[in-house]
Protein backbone atom coordinates (compact mmCIF):
# COMPACT_ATOMS: atom_id res chain seq x y z
CA UNK A 1 0.00 0.00 0.00
CA UNK A 2 1.57 3.43 -1.09
CA UNK A 3 0.57 6.80 0.14
CA UNK A 4 -1.96 7.58 -2.40
CA UNK A 5 -3.23 4.04 -1.60
CA UNK A 6 -3.94 5.78 2.20
CA UNK A 7 -5.53 8.85 0.90
CA UNK A 8 -8.13 6.76 -1.07
CA UNK A 9 -9.15 4.60 1.71
CA UNK A 10 -9.09 7.60 4.10
CA UNK A 11 -11.01 9.35 1.42
CA UNK A 12 -13.65 6.60 1.59
CA UNK A 13 -14.05 6.21 5.22
CA UNK A 14 -12.86 3.09 6.33
CA UNK A 15 -10.72 3.47 9.95
CA UNK A 16 -9.35 0.29 10.09
CA UNK A 17 -5.53 1.14 10.43
CA UNK A 18 -4.58 -0.06 13.75
CA UNK A 19 -1.23 1.00 15.05
CA UNK A 20 0.02 -1.04 18.14
CA UNK A 21 2.56 1.02 20.28
CA UNK A 22 4.52 0.23 23.45
CA UNK A 23 1.93 2.01 26.32
CA UNK A 24 4.53 1.22 28.91
CA UNK A 25 7.01 3.68 26.96
CA UNK A 26 6.80 7.38 27.67
CA UNK A 27 8.42 8.11 24.73
CA UNK A 28 5.61 6.11 22.68
CA UNK A 29 3.00 7.37 24.84
CA UNK A 30 3.86 11.08 23.98
CA UNK A 31 4.38 10.20 20.05
CA UNK A 32 0.62 8.63 20.48
CA UNK A 33 -0.70 11.85 22.10
CA UNK A 34 0.60 14.01 19.23
CA UNK A 35 -0.78 11.63 17.07
CA UNK A 36 -4.42 12.02 18.75
CA UNK A 37 -3.76 15.79 17.83
CA UNK A 38 -3.07 15.38 14.18
CA UNK A 39 -5.66 12.34 13.99
CA UNK A 40 -9.30 14.23 14.54
CA UNK A 41 -11.30 12.00 12.83
CA UNK A 42 -9.98 8.57 14.27
CA UNK A 43 -8.75 7.39 11.10
CA UNK A 44 -5.66 5.15 13.00
CA UNK A 45 -7.06 3.02 15.73
CA UNK A 46 -4.46 3.50 18.47
CA UNK A 47 -3.58 0.50 20.50
CA UNK A 48 -1.58 -0.14 23.41
CA UNK A 49 0.66 -3.91 23.57
CA UNK A 50 -1.27 -4.11 27.08
CA UNK A 51 -4.43 -4.58 25.82
CA UNK A 52 -3.46 -5.78 21.67
CA UNK A 53 -4.96 -9.33 22.22
CA UNK A 54 -7.69 -8.47 23.71
CA UNK A 55 -8.51 -5.50 20.85
CA UNK A 56 -7.57 -7.10 17.82
CA UNK A 57 -9.16 -9.53 15.50
CA UNK A 58 -8.45 -13.25 15.98
CA UNK A 59 -7.47 -13.48 12.02
CA UNK A 60 -4.76 -10.76 12.53
CA UNK A 61 -1.66 -12.59 13.34
CA UNK A 62 0.68 -10.42 15.34
CA UNK A 63 4.39 -11.17 15.57
CA UNK A 64 5.84 -12.28 18.76
CA UNK A 65 5.79 -9.45 22.05
CA UNK A 66 9.71 -8.97 21.66
CA UNK A 67 9.22 -8.12 18.08
CA UNK A 68 6.27 -5.98 18.70
CA UNK A 69 8.18 -4.13 21.80
CA UNK A 70 11.11 -3.29 19.49
CA UNK A 71 9.33 -1.01 17.18
CA UNK A 72 5.79 0.14 16.38
CA UNK A 73 3.54 -2.02 14.04
CA UNK A 74 0.57 -0.42 11.86
CA UNK A 75 -1.66 -2.97 10.43
CA UNK A 76 -3.22 -1.95 7.29
CA UNK A 77 -7.17 -2.30 5.94
CA UNK A 78 -5.90 -5.28 3.85
CA UNK A 79 -3.85 -6.15 7.08
CA UNK A 80 -0.70 -5.88 5.80
CA UNK A 81 1.84 -5.24 8.80
CA UNK A 82 4.09 -2.27 8.14
CA UNK A 83 6.75 -2.00 11.38
CA UNK A 84 9.04 0.93 12.46
CA UNK A 85 10.13 4.35 10.69
CA UNK A 86 7.89 2.82 7.81
CA UNK A 87 4.78 2.80 9.60
CA UNK A 88 5.86 6.07 11.09
CA UNK A 89 6.10 7.06 7.67
CA UNK A 90 2.78 5.65 6.49
CA UNK A 91 0.60 7.48 9.63
CA UNK A 92 2.27 10.72 9.01
CA UNK A 93 1.49 10.96 4.91
CA UNK A 94 -1.91 10.40 6.12
CA UNK A 95 -2.57 14.10 7.50
CA UNK A 96 -2.56 17.08 6.02
CA UNK A 97 -0.29 18.72 8.72
CA UNK A 98 2.32 15.79 8.94
CA UNK A 99 1.54 14.35 4.59
CA UNK A 100 5.51 15.97 4.01
CA UNK A 101 7.18 14.54 6.76
CA UNK A 102 5.60 10.75 5.75
CA UNK A 103 6.55 11.97 2.03
CA UNK A 104 10.04 12.82 2.47
CA UNK A 105 11.14 10.01 4.73
CA UNK A 106 10.16 7.67 2.08
CA UNK A 107 12.17 9.29 -0.63
CA UNK A 108 15.47 6.71 -1.24
CA UNK A 109 17.95 7.45 1.02
CA UNK A 110 16.18 9.32 3.44
CA UNK A 111 14.19 6.05 4.18
CA UNK A 112 17.50 4.50 4.81
CA UNK A 113 18.55 7.06 7.20
CA UNK A 114 15.00 7.19 8.74
CA UNK A 115 15.01 3.37 9.78
CA UNK A 116 18.50 3.94 10.85
CA UNK A 117 17.11 6.63 13.39
CA UNK A 118 13.68 4.60 14.28
CA UNK A 119 15.85 2.15 15.22
CA UNK A 120 18.19 3.97 17.60
CA UNK A 121 15.59 5.93 19.23
CA UNK A 122 13.46 2.83 19.80
CA UNK A 123 16.89 0.88 21.41
CA UNK A 124 17.53 3.91 23.62
CA UNK A 125 13.40 5.02 24.39
CA UNK A 126 14.13 4.27 28.04
CA UNK A 127 16.93 6.72 28.48
CA UNK A 128 15.47 9.22 26.29
CA UNK A 129 12.24 9.09 28.29
CA UNK A 130 14.39 10.57 31.39
CA UNK A 131 16.49 12.63 29.90
CA UNK A 132 13.08 14.62 28.41
CA UNK A 133 11.54 14.27 32.41
CA UNK A 134 8.73 12.44 30.34
CA UNK A 135 6.25 10.71 32.80
CA UNK A 136 6.42 6.82 33.16
CA UNK A 137 3.04 4.97 32.89
CA UNK A 138 2.77 5.25 37.14
CA UNK A 139 3.35 8.78 37.27
CA UNK A 140 0.61 10.22 34.13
Amino acid sequence: MNVADVVIVIHIGMNSFTLIYDDNCPVCRESIDRLRKLDKLGIVRKVGLSEAEERLPDDIQLPDRDRLHEEVHLITPDRKIIRGADAVATVAAMFPRSRWLGKLVMLPGVRTVARWIYRWVARNRQLLSRVLRLPSPQQG
